[in-house]
């Protein structure tokens, strides 16, 4: 099952109501009311089991270089193809991750 969340704060609404039922955070690092690391950090610290891969246009480590990083939280840079996001998620739920181990946080707001 998919649950879709259009912002930041949708995103933590949903998941407040079917968290315990979601395994996988799919989030841009960039979201019209936040950032997509910042979101990802709050939701793992209510299920530490979540698996969160992050999309983004930027290069971790050359484009932003601030803060401090999350381990193990899969990578896929845009732009990619539908079999590459299958692909990236498979790895992702099956213990691995996509190519980048870890990406630049946002600082605490």
């Amino acid at each position: 099952t998919m649950h879709l969340a259009a912002s930041f704060a949708e995103g933590v609404a949903r998941f407040g109501a079917v968290g315990e039922r979601v395994d996988l955070l799919l989030a841009d690092i960039v979201l019209p009311d936040g950032d997509g690391r910042v979101l990802a950090r709050q939701l793992a610290a209510r299920k530490p089991s979540l698996k969160v891969m992050l999309l983004s246009g930027l290069v971790p480590g050359k484009d932003d270089t601030h803060g401090v990083c999350l381990p193990g939280v899969g990578v896929l840079a845009k732009p990619f193809s539908a079999r590459q996001l299958a692909l990236a998620m498979r790895r992702l739920l099956d213990g691995g991750t996509d190519g980048q181990s870890s990406l630049p946080a946002a600082p605490m707001p």
